[in-house]
C-alpha cells in the first residue's frame, strides 16, 4: 500500500535538511526526509509524494540522476547553492517546476511549497 507524504526534503546536509523539514512539519505538513538520490527514488516507490525539494550536489547519486530515474515524477523544486548549468538544464526539461537558492527563507519556502500542493503550477 502507498502513504501519502505532502514534501519530500532531499538533502545530504542533515543540518539543512531538518531545518527545512521542521519549518514544514510547523506549518502542517507530513514530510519525508533523504540524505540523497538513492534513499530519494526508494522512498518515492513507496509513497505519493506532493512536491520534492531536491538538492543538486549529493553523494552516490544527485539531483540531477534522480529527475532523470523518475518517468512521472510529482512537481520537483531544485533548492541549491549552485546555479544550474545549461547541460544540467536539458538534463531535467520539463520535471523540475521551479529553482530556490540557498539559503532559502523559510517564509519563501513555505509559499512556493504551498503554491505547488494547492496545484498552482510552476514557481
Amino acid at each position: 500500500m502507498t502513504t501519502h507524504t505532502d514534501v519530500l526534503v532531499v538533502e545530504d546536509q542533515p543540518d539543512v535538511r531538518g531545518s527545512v523539514a521542521d519549518i514544514l512539519r510547523a506549518e502542517g505538513y507530513d514530510v519525508e526526509e533523504a540524505c540523497d538520490g538513492i534513499e530519494a527514488l526508494d522512498i518515492l516507490s513507496r509513497h505519493q509524494v506532493g512536491t520534492v525539494l531536491l538538492d543538486l550536489r549529493m553523494p552516490r547519486c544527485d539531483g540531477i540522476a534522480v529527475v532523470e530515474a523518475l518517468a512521472d515524477p510529482p512537481p520537483i523544486v531544485i533548492v541549491s547553492a549552485h546555479g544550474l548549468a545549461d547541460e544540467e538544464l536539458k538534463k531535467i526539461g520539463s520535471k523540475v517546476v521551479g529553482v530556490l537558492r540557498k539559503p532559502v527563507p523559510p517564509r519563501q519556502l513555505l509559499e512556493r511549497v504551498g503554491s505547488l500542493l494547492r496545484g498552482e503550477g510552476a514557481c
